[in-house]
């Protein structure tokens, strides 16, 4: 139902009250593209928007997410680095580059984007979850299992991707960790 509101809206027979939900539209037209699978169909309107609103961030957001899944790296980086060009500690921007380096095993350029994260905001499960793949596949144990206690503690409770995440495949192995599990789920004997 959406997508056909948002293709008509395509068709210039829906008015806008302002140039700005205009905008919005358009943006959320390519969010709906892209979750569907479709990223064909959101990539022209992401460089449209991008061209005419260079300074739009839900739409540099799209595009960086557009390229991140398309694994085009170095033009997601770019998107993202646009964003922190207008709004220097963007979290979501920030987040996205530090999963790419996680991503792409620039560990060391990882860890300092989720460091400086963990500065400004270190109350995120997703961050500490992510500091603990980093320092996992790093070598750094104690770090790791820090991190992950910390995820836990503050309410992550993905225990698939903790138990199957060969990020953490370390960290599965060093003592402490079936009890650390154990505290936080339900574990078979």
């Amino acid at each position: 139902e959406a997508l056909k509101y948002y293709e008509m809206s395509f068709s210039g027979k829906e008015v806008y009250p302002n140039s700005y939900w205009k905008l919005r539209t358009h943006n959320n037209a390519a969010t709906l593209y892209m979750d569907l699978g479709l990223p064909g169909k959101a990539f022209p309107i992401l460089i449209s928007i991008n061209s005419k609103y260079p300074r739009y961030i839900p739409g540099f957001i799209n595009t960086g997410i557009y390229h991140y899944r398309m694994k085009n790296y170095h033009e997601a980086i770019a998107a993202f680095e646009r964003i922190l060009a207008i709004s220097p500690d963007h979290y979501e921007a920030l987040f996205n580059i530090g999963n790419i380096y996680l991503e792409t095993g620039r560990l060391i350029e990882a860890r300092n984007v989720y460091q400086k994260m963990e500065a400004d905001n270190g109350n995120n499960p997703m961050l500490h979850y992510n500091m603990a793949c980093v320092e996992s596949l790093s070598g750094n144990i104690a770090l790791a299992y820090a991190h992950l206690e910390k995820a836990l503690s503050i309410g992550f409770s993905d225990y698939e991707a903790i138990a199957y995440n060969g990020e953490l495949e370390l960290l599965r192995g060093s003592p402490g960790y079936r009890n650390l599990m154990s505290r936080y789920f339900k574990m078979a004997p």
